[in-house]
């Protein structure tokens, strides 16, 4: 059953951010992931929203999630992406649709 990793993303350098899109793309593709959105005009329905960006990724399995978000090349990733911006992200599970 796939899982999803969500992340609303606040700038804090938006080019130094774009220069290091693809390095970020590239490690969430070695790790079996898979870029479903991103949006740096993500339209709010309902509450309030402050994020610059979204971001849904999806992994096919819990077990493939969790064995990237704790491995050294996310550690770092998170690491990079910290000097600039700030994240809040969330991991949920996908449903069964069976």
């Amino acid at each position: 059953m796939p899982c999803y990793v969500i992340a609303h993303l606040r700038f804090s350098d938006r080019s130094e951010f774009r220069t290091a899109q693809a390095k970020f793309a590239r490690i969430f593709r070695e790790a079996g992931a898979r870029l479903l959105a991103a949006d740096e005009e993500p339209h709010c329905v309902e509450g309030d929203l402050t994020a610059d960006r979204i971001v849904m990724v999806e992994f096919p399995s819990v077990a493939v999630a969790t064995a990237f978000l704790d491995s050294p090349e996310y550690d770092q990733l998170r690491r990079d992406r910290a000097v600039m911006a700030d994240a809040t992200s969330v991991f949920i599970r996908g449903i069964d649709s069976a």
